[in-house]
């Protein structure tokens, strides 16, 4: 159901273009989205399509070809929902809302009368000067009690007691030994931290635009377009896990090395990178972990 409806939207989408008789490059260069996606969508492949930016490119699409945008965007989530559109659920959604503003019932404001303002007044000016007079009675008792511990209350001498010197000695060998394992141990942790974070590099070049959706060590996930001629350098401690939409673009290099992989255009891959190679994983995997 979902499939057909998205089907029919983007055959609309199609339609009201050719009428408007507007060209794909001509969309292009005023939104400076790439071709691809632009035929991607009136070709219902928004598989290939960056789903953080499937929103926007409809957006732009649909105003240039002088459609309503936010109707545009809301047919299209129905459509992937497997709901149909409806225009008189809109108008109707407007109706009741202009309704419910009509019968608002306005706010009373209450002004006070110029004898109660006074009173009001009047009482407020009465609690602030109970609390400046109670603020004054708790420093004076404060500064009492200071000056009752300092002057008065003075403790009688202490006898100092002097340690043996044996017991010195043995205190100080303790604490030193004490101080030489911390050392060796925060040094163990060192190179065990410098053998457990070793690194290695995964550089990917597109010859071609494509999206991608990486995950870094299970860390770190972020989604990238890379544009013709370009490259990205990542660097991990386990794996790299990478979802690309255009997959016949992309050349990957590890440490350097050329990978063995071979995509197809305009096709979704989905594969991990770690110190043994590349391998491909099911797409489908990738959709389980994001949900």
């Amino acid at each position: 159901m979902a499939k057909d409806l998205l089907e029919s939207f983007s055959k609309e989408l199609k339609a009201k273009r050719e009428k408007a008789e507007i060209s794909i490059q001509q969309i292009h260069l005023k939104t400076r989205i790439d071709p691809k996606f632009l035929e991607a969508i009136e070709e219902n492949n928004f598989d290939i399509l960056p789903e953080v930016y499937i929103r926007a490119f409809i957006r732009e699409y649909a105003q240039t070809i002088e459609l309503d945008p936010e109707a545009t965007i809301e047919k299209f989530e129905r459509a992937r929902s497997g709901q149909s559109f409806s225009d008189t659920t809109v108008s109707k959604k407007t109706q009741v809302k202009k309704t419910s503003t009509e019968n608002e019932t306005p706010k009373v404001i209450d002004v006070q009368s110029p004898n109660e303002y006074q009173t009001q007044r009047e009482t407020e000016t009465s609690m602030s000067s109970n609390t400046i007079l109670l603020l004054g009675s708790v420093g004076v008792i404060i500064i009492a009690l200071l000056i009752y511990f300092i002057f008065f209350n003075s403790s009688p001498n202490q006898i100092v007691t002097e340690r043996p010197f044996d017991e010195v000695i043995k205190e100080q060998t303790e604490r030193f030994k004490v101080a030489d394992s911390e050392k060796e141990s925060s040094a163990s942790n060192v190179e065990s931290t410098e053998v457990a974070t070793k690194l290695f590099s995964v550089n990917i070049v597109a010859q071609d635009s494509s999206w991608m959706r990486i995950e870094v060590d299970q860390l770190e996930t972020f989604e990238i377009i890379l544009l013709p001629g370009r490259n990205r350098s990542i660097e991990a401690s386990k794996n790299v896990k990478i979802l690309v939409g255009n997959s016949g673009a992309v050349q990957f290099f590890l440490d350097n090395q050329r990978l063995d992989f071979e995509g197809k255009s305009k096709s979704v891959r989905y594969v991990q990178i770690d110190p043994t190679g590349l391998k491909l994983l099911n797409p489908s995997d990738e959709k389980k972990n994001d949900g």
